[in-house]
């Protein structure tokens, strides 16, 4: 059976250890506007695509293992509808969508002016992965705060 993939995972340098979310945030748009413009996207769907069905499965093991085993996270995001819509003549208030793995998911969806964020973790292999939604809550509080956002008060009262 042949897949066709319109998406592919591509590892991106978040920047760990660059202390100030300025010069943070200016490295991963950097890093980022320089993966979008080269080849490598196409040439990675390309090669999943035309090449990856083809081979052995055990060898289509051995190359997940080695990308994966070098990550910690992988985020995706889905742009969804700008405006609310409607399922039988009700609106939808929320939206959602998760991505199962074997490895830690943060997926994120844009829906009618809000953005969901969801995250699939095994708590049994990752210790306090408990503390990682508040940990997650404080660093875009951080990160509003250096950029000047009006924090919602559900979410300061939410990460004291």
């Amino acid at each position: 059976m042949h897949y066709f993939i319109i998406r592919v995972p591509l590892s991106v340098n978040l920047g760990v250890g660059i202390s100030n979310l300025r010069d943070r945030l200016q490295y991963i748009k950097e890093q980022t506007v320089e993966l979008k413009e080269s080849l490598l996207p196409h040439c990675q769907r390309a090669f999943t695509n035309s090449f990856l069905p083809y081979l052995p499965l055990e060898i289509c093991r051995k190359i997940i293992l080695q990308i994966f085993s070098k990550h910690t996270v992988v985020i995706t995001n889905v742009p969804g509808p700008e405006k609310q819509v409607f399922i039988a003549n009700k609106p939808v208030s929320t939206c959602r969508f998760t991505a199962n793995s074997l490895y830690s998911v943060i997926s994120i969806l844009s829906y009618n002016g809000q953005i969901t964020i969801t995250l699939n973790i095994d708590d049994h292999a990752i210790p306090n992965a408990h503390l990682l939604p508040k940990f997650f809550l404080n660093a875009l509080v951080d990160l509003g705060k250096e950029f000047n956002v009006d924090i919602p008060h559900t979410l300061q009262n939410c990460i004291s």
